[in-house]
């Protein structure tokens, strides 16, 4: 009721509204600062006595200067503002995770894990961070030595990528705090340790895909514990330093292997070799043999053609004589007989063929 009689008595004075917002800000500090009238308002008018009324008045807040302790007030709270609520805002990185940690009682809320983000979570609360990437463990040197199945004993390095799933961060701040990194260290070594005497020196040599599979499975088994989990090709297994009696058997047994290579190498060459020889005597066969066709081929297809050549002429000359004698009209075979002598020694001096008879057979005259 009494601030509904201030706003009453502000409307009736006049004043602007920023005379309005200090006079209410500055009734409020009147119940602190001064002793305020009893009057109660009429409840059926719904009016202020006049005691109430004077103090709503301009000049009454100029005379008795309440507007000074107002303002200090005012500026106060700006300052604690401008102070307090920057502070309020938490900020979550890009590759973080977080819980609510109270910085009074240091108190963890990890009912909820918060990723990259900025939250309003107030002045005395600041977030309590884990990686979100994934963190490297690095066994160097002689970090982490094994044993092989005959008890030799050599140094071995490794890389473990890991990173925390959401749902298990509560879990493993549960058990270890922020003192994860060498638990999880330990673990993974001790794990790798009760693998490596599963395999021979040889299987560490000609097989390191299965081995580190193997002692990947293992690992994630004795993880299991601490709630962390290797992704797969998360674990490599790198460099292998073997002591210097195995490194000369390997290299004297890598040196006979190439040896023996090589001498398989030579065996498939002779061979090789002879096959070519065997092969190029058969090239060599198969044209003599085919030169040797071919030429009787030529020299059967000539006189074919010789002999066909001299059947087509003797033909070719009895046609033209009886030819002749029709276009002469000599049908006496006398007449006939002394022509074919005559024409038969102009024919050819040195070699005489003279064609007898009414069929023309060819007679070879001898002089």
């Amino acid at each position: 009721m009494l601030l509904m009689c201030t706003l009453k008595n502000l409307q009736n004075s006049g004043v602007t509204k920023l005379h309005q917002l200090k006079i209410e800000f500055y009734h409020l500090i009147i119940h602190i600062t001064i002793k305020m009238p009893t009057e109660i308002p009429d409840p059926e008018t719904g009016g202020c006595g006049p005691e109430l009324s004077s103090l709503l008045t301009t000049d009454f807040w100029l005379q008795k200067k309440v507007w000074v302790p107002a303002s200090v007030l005012l500026i106060i709270g700006v300052i604690l503002t401008v102070a307090l609520v920057p502070p309020s805002f938490s900020y979550v990185g890009y590759n973080e995770l977080a819980f609510k940690k109270n910085t009074i009682s240091n108190k963890v809320d990890n009912s909820t894990v918060y990723e990259n983000g900025r939250y309003f979570w107030g002045v005395s609360v600041e977030p309590l961070t884990f990686p979100s990437k994934y963190q490297l463990i690095a066994y160097k040197g002689n970090d982490l030595l094994i044993f092989s199945t005959i008890g030799t004993e050599f140094p071995i390095e490794a890389d473990v990528y890991w990173k925390f799933a959401n749902e298990n961060v509560a879990k493993i701040f549960g058990k270890f705090g922020k003192d994860y990194d060498k638990p999880f260290t330990d673990k993974i070594k001790a794990s790798i340790k009760n693998t490596a005497p599963k395999f021979t020196v040889d299987q560490y040599i000609t097989n390191r895909s299965y081995i580190a599979e193997t002692m990947l499975n293992d690992i994630n088994t004795d993880l299991s514990e601490v709630h962390l989990h290797i992704n797969p090709h998360k674990f490599l297994l790198k460099r292998i330093d073997f002591p210097p009696n195995i490194k000369d058997k390997f290299l004297r047994t890598a040196v006979q292997a190439l040896e023996n290579a090589k001498a398989l190498l030579q065996q498939e060459v002779e061979l090789i070799n002879k096959e070519t020889e065997e092969l190029i005597e058969e090239i060599q066969a198969n044209i003599t043999i085919v030169n040797q066709l071919a030429k009787a081929q030529a020299n059967a297809i000539i006189k074919s053609a010789e002999a066909d050549a001299s059947k087509i002429i003797q033909e070719a000359t009895g046609d033209g004589i009886n030819y002749l004698f029709e276009q002469l009209n000599v049908t006496n075979p006398m007449d006939r007989d002394k022509m074919f002598q005559i024409l038969t020694i102009l024919d050819n001096e040195n070699d005489p063929k003279v064609l007898i008879g009414e069929l023309g057979a060819l007679l070879t005259v001898s002089t």
